[in-house]
């Protein structure tokens, strides 16, 4: 079993990683809401006829949209995680040392 210290870091690397993958998320749903738009924007100027603009919206559009929302609920999956097991360590300490004593 891990020593407190070692869980501890591993529970502050998990906060951070949670973190900048939310932000990547938000990058992937902006990235894939601008393409969605570019696209259907070209399709109504004529530049890209529907079909070839349809399978772009459907392949690359909503794929970012969706692997955007998916890495979104996965930072929140991992800090909730993370945020259990801080609570579970404090707890086993609490358990060692009653009422907060050493």
């Amino acid at each position: 079993m891990p020593s407190e210290p070692d869980v501890t870091e591993q529970i502050k690397n998990a906060k951070a990683a949670a973190k900048s993958l939310r932000v990547l998320a938000v990058i992937a749903i902006i990235v894939g809401a601008g393409f969605f738009i570019a696209t259907v924007a070209l399709m109504f100027a004529g530049e890209v006829d529907a079909s070839e603009g349809i399978s772009l919206l459907v392949i690359t559009g909503f794929g970012a949209i969706i692997g955007g929302a998916a890495s979104f609920s996965s930072s929140w999956s991992l800090t909730l995680s993370a945020a259990r097991t801080e609570m579970r360590l404090d707890r086993d300490n609490e358990v060692r040392r009653p009422g907060g004593e050493n």
